[in-house]
């Protein structure tokens, strides 16, 4: 990711990244509708290696006054990995900051979503609703080809299918916390790629306190003749095994 200095034009290129900020703010505070080019377009340095993790380092954002660190650590033995994420507040600033950790992939045959108890399962805008499964804890969603969808909700975990690979990704819910979006995740989908996300509460930081959220991922290879209820089955039991910390299936 990287801003066109002084063009206003933001080059996506995929992969996975963290914002600091909400998307209201990009135009108010920047004057244009890219994310923040320190965070977002700038270049991060390696400040710790170790044989399985990594930790990267941002410069300070010019109009949010913080810096993000990102420690990445994989399990051994195991397709799965932990990205930690942190705001780290370095001078005072009036605007509020909010982790917002988004990994973009390609379109999926289709997703998984999981849904929190005793609250509203999900939001959807869409230009035409796709075809949508509701399971216990969860609904399967079928993005329609060639429009734009988002779903929000409460749940604490995403998931997309490839074939016979699964994609899972897990995050903490933090219930009571400002979530501006209307949710503590999103499910994007697109015609050219989709995006899993995790949006942090909204946090008004005082310089030297500091906020952090982690995104546990797994691969998981299916049955080849998994249908769609197994697979849910199979989304449901590693998100909850990469919530609690657990390295058996």
């Amino acid at each position: 990711m990287r801003e066109l200095r002084g063009s206003g034009r933001w080059v996506n290129y995929g992969g996975d990244r963290l914002w600091p900020e909400l998307y209201n703010y990009w135009r108010s505070i920047r004057r244009v509708n890219i994310p923040d080019p320190q965070i977002d377009g700038g270049g991060w340095e390696l400040v710790e290696r170790a044989p399985l993790a990594l930790t990267i380092r941002s410069r300070v954002s010019e109009s949010l006054g913080c810096r993000a660190l990102r420690r990445i650590e994989l399990v051994p033995g195991r397709p799965r990995l932990a990205v930690t994420n942190r705001l780290e507040q370095v001078e005072p600033t009036p605007f509020p900051v909010q982790l917002w950790p988004v990994t973009q992939i390609p379109p999926a045959e289709y997703y998984f979503f999981a849904t929190a108890p005793a609250r509203v399962p999900y939001r959807i805008s869409s230009d035409e609703q796709g075809g949508i499964t509701v399971l216990p804890e969860q609904l399967v969603y079928r993005a329609p080809r060639g429009t734009t969808t988002k779903l929000t909700g409460n749940g604490e975990w995403l998931a997309a299918r490839f074939g016979e690979l699964l994609l899972v990704q897990a995050s903490r819910h933090a219930p009571g916390a400002c979530y501006p979006e209307g949710g503590s995740q999103l499910l994007f989908t697109g015609p050219r790629y989709a995006e899993l996300e995790f949006c942090g509460g909204l946090r008004h930081l005082k310089p030297g306190e500091a906020v952090e959220n982690t995104v546990y991922w797994e691969l998981v290879r299916l049955p080849r003749d998994a249908g769609e209820t197994e697979a849910a089955r199979v989304t449901r039991t590693t998100a909850h095994n990469l919530l609690q910390g657990k390295t058996q299936p």
